[in-house]
């Protein structure tokens, strides 16, 4: 379960932070708990999972995107 909620951050980050298209495939028989289904269906449905980022990791988020956002002004 921890990893697959690593790999749902990663996915995030990598989608948000490093602004990377990426092709995310998950088949029935990918389901190993219920919980991934549960995840996938917030995620199509929401477009997030509100429990997989803690307080630490949104900051970490936000520091990323802030320093991408101050490259970006001085570039213009």
């Amino acid at each position: 379960m921890l990893e697959w909620q690593e790999d749902l951050k990663n996915l995030y980050k990598t989608l948000g932070i490093d602004n990377k298209k990426v092709v995310f495939t998950f088949a029935d028989k990918d389901i190993k708990d219920e919980v991934f289904f549960e995840d996938i269906n917030s995620i199509l449905n929401v477009g997030e999972l509100t429990s997989l980022f803690n307080i630490e990791d949104m900051e970490e988020i936000q520091y990323e995107l802030e320093k991408q956002l101050k490259k970006s002004k001085a570039k213009i």
